[in-house]
């Protein structure tokens, strides 16, 4: 599950149009929670409550991991 501070980094990319999901498309809805893949690159989103467990969905996090 990602913490508070990873999701509002996320959030902050997402909001700078720098979030990108595994096609490379723009991610432009923000998020409340996450889960992070056993190799920690990619943030399955969840909104409404519901995780989108779709790889092609996931959200990078190159770029977006701690004090980068």
């Amino acid at each position: 599950m990602a913490d508070e501070p990873l999701i509002q980094r996320v959030n902050q990319a997402i909001a700078e149009g720098a979030a990108r999901d595994q096609l490379d498309e723009r991610v432009t809805d923000p998020i409340e929670g996450g889960l992070i893949n056993s190799q920690s690159d990619r943030l399955y989103p969840i909104r409404g409550g519901i995780p989108t467990l779709i790889v092609d969905e996931a959200i990078g996090l190159a770029g977006i991991g701690e004090g980068e």
